[in-house]
């Protein structure tokens, strides 16, 4: 038996000591070196199923080994290289590769490869600065794709210098890795960005490239061609001869072709109409399509090409910023523009969306700002939706959904131009052909502008999906809101001059406006009013998600339960906690008991401190004025008019006696008359000790023994 109770005391013994490290600073210590353990053996399992190609289970791993410390860089990376696989968008993709980089604890040999992922990626989103740092940043990264990257960049910079350094790298790398083809893609696609007229002055870096491609019987039609830009004449010839012997097709051929005489115009245009119209999903440049148009002299193919032009159906890809990168797609029905993507940065999430009817926009999304755009008499503004549009690529808007209404041509914002192309317009042909490009104010008007240029707003109230306001505005000004519930009226603010005022709501659902709000607007006095969370509040039920200068606090509020037009009861709020409370149960315009709270913080004579709560109840009672005055919600005082009683505390914890403590019995009795009265109230209470003067104050009761006289 003994034996059974040594061994509870040793384990009791042994528990108590477990909990006592587990909560000193040493056994927080040895936690966080556990969980640190975990996941390091979550990142090697992880690391093996990366290298196995069981993707799956590496992203368990990640994930597990992230949940038991996500310091570490190495796991962000490994989560990053799974979405890459699965085919995330660059916008999922960067932030994981940030934050990997933000930690910066890499424990293994993950960094430098992470880097070169991230500056890839980088590369192609636009943020070419970036990735050259990042490539560049302590240790240089010297490898095949780290080349690859750093000379996309470098073409993509925009700067002169930075495209001979591109060519340099080109032309290492072509003696380095000369199966490599996609160093010289890169090369012949950037140097065409500036147009074809540019070409010649590359032709002679250009040589050993042409030469090599033209040996080579592993390059594809893309690259064939293009190549064919740069060469000489003959060269070039012998090119497009070999390219077209080999059975090659590509829609620059026929304007190779075309220029060096292998093609008449005529079946220069068939090939090439063909080329770009077999497949309607298939992106053609519209650099192409205007180089080739410009080409056309003889009036029957550029009556061809016009009719062409008149009912494209396709594709169109714009380089807007001309980096390589294509950040504008159009698609076309009848010649005109029907819908136009823009994606500055390439990262997968549009910036916008316009959807047109045979080349005007009658609607826009701006995904990054969740504002869908409805026109009426393009480019004005008839309609404005925020919050949550529904466009591919849109990232999900937690926000409270606002409709602004406008009149007819009073506010004028459109993302895109749609305008002739001067390329085809100043051709030969003279071909009228309308093209999308992004306008150049990027910038979607503010919130201010849409709200005063309105002329109705709608919006429902964030967590409360079954309410709405309706704010009507004139000439800039808002004039009223009204407030719905379940499609039921039940409140209206007023304003004056555009500025809130006065709030009326149904609060018993009688159709009846009882209660009235009263409001002030001053930025510089609103904290003292209310703390910041109160003012959120405020703001949500007076405005929903519409976003208004803040300074608006509540200044007074009042019912009228009877509807008799005279407040039974107001509340009027002075600052700094400060507040006095009325009622008037006669209605005759005249309180009957009032309560004030004095603001903190104020140091008002009869204050022994400015951390001191005071308030004072007041009930008249007949032809006398009784105030009670608590400290610190304990009351220290009763006056009658003008003189000033000491309380003694009863037994009981919420009643005090007024001069002479009397016995606890007469104080419970006391008590239980007041307690069934409710509210602040003044009477007459027969006992056995005779007529006791009795007073509650909100919780506290009073009582003093009356003289036979009294």
């Amino acid at each position: 038996m003994w034996r059974y109770r040594f061994h509870g005391i040793l384990l009791f013994l042994l528990f108590a000591l477990f909990s006592a490290v587990a909560q000193s600073p040493l056994g927080e210590a040895s936690s966080q070196q556990a969980n640190r353990e975990a996941a390091l053996r979550y990142l090697a399992l992880g690391s093996e199923y990366v290298a196995k190609g069981d993707w799956d289970n590496a992203a368990r791993a990640v994930d597990a080994g992230l949940s038991y410390d996500e310091t570490i860089s190495d796991l962000w990376y490994l989560r990053a290289l799974w979405a890459q696989k699965q085919g995330m968008i660059p916008a999922g993709i960067i932030p994981l590769f940030q934050t990997a980089f933000d930690k910066e604890n890499w424990l293994d040999y993950h960094r430098d490869d992470a880097r070169l992922l991230y500056a890839g990626l980088l590369s192609v989103t636009g943020e070419s600065e970036r990735a050259l740092e990042l490539l560049d940043a302590g240790a240089a990264l010297q490898s095949r794709e780290a080349d690859y990257i750093r000379a996309s960049a470098l073409y993509c910079t925009g700067n002169g210098q930075d495209r001979f350094q591109a060519r340099d790298i080109i032309a290492a790398a072509q003696k380095i890795y000369p199966k490599d083809e996609r160093f010289l893609r890169l090369f012949f696609i950037n140097e065409m960005i500036n147009g074809f007229d540019s070409v010649p002055e590359t032709r002679s870096f250009a040589a050993p490239f042409v030469s090599a491609l033209f040996a080579s019987d592993s390059a594809d039609a893309e690259l064939i061609i293009h190549s064919a830009a740069y060469a000489e004449t003959e060269e070039r010839v012998r090119i497009l001869r070999s390219f077209n012997g080999r059975g090659l097709r590509h829609p620059l051929y026929a304007l190779f072709a075309l220029e060096e005489g292998l093609l008449n115009q005529a079946d220069a245009w068939e090939y090439f109409k063909g080329e770009i119209t077999q497949n309607s999903e298939k992106e053609v440049p519209l650099s192409l399509l205007e180089v080739f148009g410009g080409r056309l002299t003889e009036e029957e193919t550029i009556g061809a090409f016009r009719d062409f032009l008149v009912d494209f159906a396709g594709i169109l890809g714009i380089d807007t910023g001309k980096d390589g990168i294509t950040d504008l797609r159009a698609e076309y029905m009848f010649g005109r523009p029907s819908r136009v993507t823009y994606d500055k940065n390439q990262d997968g999430i549009p910036d916008w969306i316009v959807e047109c009817g045979f080349g005007t926009p009658q609607e826009a999304v701006l995904t990054g700002k969740n504002l869908r755009i409805i026109y009426g008499d393009y480019p004005f503004l008839a309609r404005i939706e925020s919050g949550a549009p529904e466009a591919e690529g849109a990232p999900e808007n937690p926000a409270a959904l606002v409709v602004y209404e406008y009149p007819p041509a009073v506010l004028e914002w459109s993302p895109v131009e749609i305008a002739l192309s001067a390329d085809l317009f100043n051709a030969p042909g003279s071909y009228e052909f309308f093209i999308p490009r992004p306008a150049e104010n990027q910038a979607a008007p503010r919130d201010a502008p849409l709200f005063a240029a309105a002329s109705r707003i709608a919006s429902v109230i964030p967590g409360r999906d079954n309410e709405k306001i309706l704010f009507t505005v004139l000439d800039g000004i808002t004039q009223a809101a009204e407030y719905y519930r379940d499609e039921i009226l039940y409140a209206r603010l007023i304003f004056e001059n555009g500025m809130p005022k006065k709030r009326l709501v149904d609060e018993t659902g009688d159709s009846r406006f009882n209660l009235t709000e009263e409001y002030l607007f001053d930025p510089a006095a609103s904290a003292s009013f209310q703390s910041a969370e109160e003012e959120a509040e405020l703001y949500r039920s007076l405005f929903g998600a519409v976003t208004v200068s803040r300074g608006l606090y509540r200044s007074k509020i009042s019912i009228d339960k009877d509807g008799d037009t005279v407040p039974d009861y107001i509340e009027e709020y002075t600052g700094k906690g400060g507040k006095t409370s009325r009622w008037d149960f006669t209605a005759d315009g005249d309180w009957a008991v009032s309560h004030i709270r004095y603001p903190s913080q104020a140091l008002l004579p009869f204050m022994e401190s400015a951390d001191d709560i005071i308030e004072d109840t007041l009930i008249k009672y007949r032809q006398s004025l009784i105030t009670v005055r608590s400290q610190n919600n304990v009351p220290v005082q009763l006056s009658k008019n003008d003189t000033v009683y000491p309380v003694q505390k009863a037994v009981n914890r919420d009643f005090y006696w007024i001069g002479e403590k009397q016995d606890d019995s007469i104080a419970a009795l006391v008590a239980d008359v007041l307690s069934r009265q409710g509210g602040n109230t003044v009477q007459i209470v027969e006992s056995e000790a005779g007529r006791i003067f009795a007073v509650r104050s909100g919780p506290y009761m009073f009582g003093e023994l009356l003289n036979e006289n009294e």
